[in-house]
Order: structure tokens, then C-alpha cells, then sequence
């Protein structure tokens, strides 16, 4: 049970709004992202950046009539300066998405045609363009703009390869003067492609007995998930995970080289070796926050309860003052030990800040554990109606109802459970309740049988 644990005083703050629908964003929540972006323009009703942000926002809305809307706004905003190339970005990106692809080439023209146009949206146009019509001179003019820097380049070839144009990114890419070729982030983006093509035998070559000065780390990452695809068995593990220990090594414990190997291992589906990786970063001094975001989001995928829990207290003891995470060391220890130090924290989080439902309900929960149902069931009962129907909240509202007997009501929330997204253990107490509560209704229906007859 994570907690949103702002006070409610700070919530009606601009400032909160904007960052945490940054952060919404970020995290691809765009339903989060948009009742705050709402939220801070109700604040700031004149603010232009904010309507702008709630505009983009809204092109992934469910609603027709919303994201219709939307696009309308956008096309407003397009005539203001100040606006314009966020704007022009952002209908591109939506025609592309939605494969309107006439309106995706119309906008896109416009967007490469900006002062302020940067190489990304001169892709975006190339990708409209070809979508559309087939032209392939936008991917001609890109090519040209791009040969003259490592950095775009390496851009060029990166999108090509994630636009199922893989052989066509290599053959480009080693066309390249030796100069531009050989700086990075080129050679990386050159695995890349031979990565895409599964062309082990090439990517091997491509980095073996090299020297990328600087980047070693990212050669000795990439060398790793050659060779975890050319030997067989065994051999394959321990040739790999030699790589693998040099390309750490070859971090000097940086942080920002760690994370770039770590990113690596996620893309390539190596869950162990990026989360071992992040750890480095976590258990550091620098940049600890970013590798517990990464962990939690790495962990979350994988519903590792007791990675979670790892997270958790790691960022309590980063800031003791974090209610977020002590209200997750609270939760996921009753869930997976229901020990008495879980409890005394959910006791002591739950004094302390009193109005706050996702404290409450932890609170309830240590109750529960501990045995005393009818105690618990009460606590849960003091919250609104409203904020037990939240799904992860009513989750263990419908577990303490069935404890209790009060089948009726629970019968009520079992939809709103059902909703929530829970881990494994907290999935095996709501399957349980929900059996207990079904053979209940057997039984209830066999009593009325038998009367009747």
C-alpha cells in the first residue's frame, strides 16, 4: 500500500501539481498526469504552459470528444510564438500515434521548418514522411545532417534500428568517415543494430580486442551479451559473466557509468545483472534516488515483494522523514513477515499522522496480523466511504469484511478489489477471502434448499 503522503494543504499548491505531473509523465501515468496538470491550471487558469501540458495530456485520453478537444487546442497554440514548437511536437507525435498520417507529414513539415527545430523533430518528420508517401528524401537529408556529428548520428542509427530499419542503419553507419565512426556514442548505436539483426557472430567482432578509450565499460557490456548468445550452455554463463565483472570494473564505480550498463542489462532482458548493477549505485552516496526509482520500477515488473521491501528501506534510511517509504517497510513487512517491528512502525506512522487513509489502513492491517479482525475491521471503518472504494485500499477492506463475516458488505467491494494491482502475497490473501466468501454463498444457497424442501 503505497501512500501519497503529502498533506492535503500542501496538495492545493501550483508547485505540487506541476512537479508531480512532471513526474506522471515521466513515469507514463498520463491519467496521473492529467487530473494534476488539471489541478495546477484550476490554480493558475491563465498560465498558457499549463493548458499546454494539459492539452498533451489529453491526446491519450479514452474520451473521443476529450482528445478531439485536445488537438483543437493544440492547433491554437501553435499560433502563439511563445507555444508553437511544443506544440507542433506534440501533433506530430499524436497524428504519428494515430496513424493520421496526412496530418502527421502537415505538422511535421512545420516542425522541421522551425527555427528552433531540433534533429529529433527533423526524425519526426522523416517519419511522417515516409509513413505517408514513401518519400525517402527527408531520410536522405537527415542522413546528411546527421553524418556531420558523432552525437546525431548515433541518434540517426538508434532510430533506424527502432524503426525495423536495422540493415539499413548498419550499412549507413559503417559508410561513415573513420572519424565519426569511431567516436561515440556511434560504436554503441552500431551494436545496436547488430543486436537488432541477432547478428552475434558481427556484434562479437565488433567489439573484441577493441579499445573504446572511455566507454571500455559499455564494450565489455556489450561483449557480455555477445557472448551470452555464441557459447552454448555453461560456458556461455561463465564467459558472460567475465565480460559482465569487467564492464563493471571498468566503471571505476561511477555512478553515471554504472547506470548506463545497468540500462543496457534492462534493455537486453537481463533483470539480475541490471538490478546488481543499480544496487551499486544505491547503496552509494550519489545518485542513490535515481538507482531506488530504477529498483522499484525493476521490481515492480517482476512483482518481487521482497525487492520492494529492499527498496523501501533503503530510501528510509537515505531520508528517515520519507513517509512514502516507511509506510511501504510498514506494509510490505506485515505482508511478508508479520513482524512486530512492522507493526510498531505502522503503530507509530499511524499516531503521527493520523488523517492519512493509506497510514489508517496499514495501521489496520498490522491489527489484522496480529489477529485482532474486529479491531482492524473498526480502524478501516473511521475512513470514508469513498477512500475504501479506492482499489488497493478496498483490496484489504474486503479481506477484514470475510474475516469478520460481514459477507454481505463485502460482496459489495469485492468489484473495487479486484481493480487493484497487487503483489503476489497480497494477491493470495484476496484469492483466499474471495474462496472463503463463494463457499459461504454455497452453503447459504444450500440452507435455503434444504428449508425449502
Amino acid at each position: 500500500m503505497v501512500c501519497d503522503a503529502v498533506a492535503a494543504s500542501g496538495r492545493s499548491n501550483l508547485k505540487y501539481h506541476e512537479v508531480n505531473g512532471a513526474l506522471a509523465i515521466a513515469e507514463k501515468n498520463t491519467a496521473l498526469a492529467e487530473t494534476e496538470f488539471a489541478a495546477a491550471l484550476e490554480l493558475a487558469p491563465n498560465d498558457p504552459q499549463l493548458a499546454l501540458n494539459l492539452a498533451t495530456v489529453r491526446l491519450t485520453s479514452s474520451e473521443s470528444a476529450t482528445r478531439e478537444k485536445a488537438r483543437t487546442d493544440l492547433a491554437r497554440f501553435v499560433q502563439q510564438n511563445s507555444l508553437r514548437l511544443d506544440a507542433l511536437r506534440a501533433l506530430t507525435a499524436d497524428a504519428l500515434a494515430n496513424k493520421s498520417l496526412g496530418a502527421a507529414e502537415k505538422w511535421g513539415a512545420q516542425l522541421r521548418a522551425e527555427k528552433g527545430a531540433t534533429f529529433g523533430d527533423l526524425l519526426l518528420y522523416v517519419e511522417a514522411s515516409r509513413r505517408n508517401s514513401g518519400d525517402q528524401n527527408a531520410l536522405l537529408d537527415a542522413e546528411t545532417n546527421a553524418a556531420r556529428s558523432p552525437a546525431t548520428a548515433a541518434a540517426l542509427i538508434t532510430w533506424m534500428n527502432r524503426h525495423e530499419m536495422a540493415p539499413a542503419a548498419r550499412d549507413w553507419a559503417l559508410s561513415l568517415p573513420t572519424e565519426i565512426l569511431s567516436a561515440q556514442p556511434v560504436p554503441l548505436a552500431v551494436a545496436e543494430s547488430y543486436s537488432f539483426l541477432q547478428d552475434w557472430n558481427s556484434l562479437h567482432s565488433w567489439v573484441d580486442e577493441k579499445n573504446w578509450a572511455e566507454a571500455e565499460f559499455l564494450r565489455f557490456a556489450v561483449l557480455s551479451h555477445a557472448l551470452h548468445h555464441l557459447a552454448p550452455g555453461d560456458r556461455a554463463s561463465m564467459e558472460s559473466q567475465t565480460a559482465w565483472a569487467a564492464a563493471l570494473k571498468a566503471t571505476k564505480n561511477r555512478p553515471e557509468r554504472i547506470a548506463a550498463i545497468a540500462q543496457l542489462a534492462e534493455g537486453w532482458d537481463y533483470a539480475d545483472e541490471a538490478a546488481d548493477a543499480w544496487w551499486l549505485i544505491a547503496n552509494g552516496n550519489e545518485n542513490a534516488k535515481q538507482a531506488l526509482s530504477a529498483l522499484q520500477r525493476l521490481y515492480k515488473a517482476k512483482q518481487d515483494s521482497h525487492g520492494l521491501l529492499r527498496v523501501a528501506k533503503r530510501a528510509l534510511e537515505l531520508n528517515p522523514a520519507d513517509l512514502v517509504a516507511a509506510n511501504n517497510c510498514a506494509s510490505l513487512g506485515l505482508l511478508l513477515n508479520g513482524d512486530s517491528a512492522s507493526r510498531r512502525l505502522a503503530t507509530k506512522l499511524h499516531s503521527e499522522n493520523p488523517a492519512n487513509a493509506a497510514l489508517r489502513s496499514t495501521y489496520a492491517f498490522a491489527l489484522f496480523t496480529e489477529g485482532k479482525t474486529s479491531e482492524a475491521l473498526r480502524e478501516m471503518e473511521t475512513l470514508k466511504e469513498a477512500q475504501l472504494r479506492h482499489p488497493s485500499i478496498a483490496a484489504y477492506y474486503f479481506v477484514m469484511l470475510v474475516e469478520n463475516g460481514k459477507m454481505e458488505r463485502a460482496h459489495s467491494f469485492l468489484s473495487s478489489a479486484n481493480k487493484a494491482q497487487l503483489l503476489p502475497e497480497e494477491q493470495q490473501l484476496l484469492t483466499a477471502a474471495t474462496r472463503k466468501l463463494l463457499q459461504h454463498d454455497s452453503q447459504a444457497v444450500m440452507k435455503t434448499a434444504a428449508a425449502d424442501n
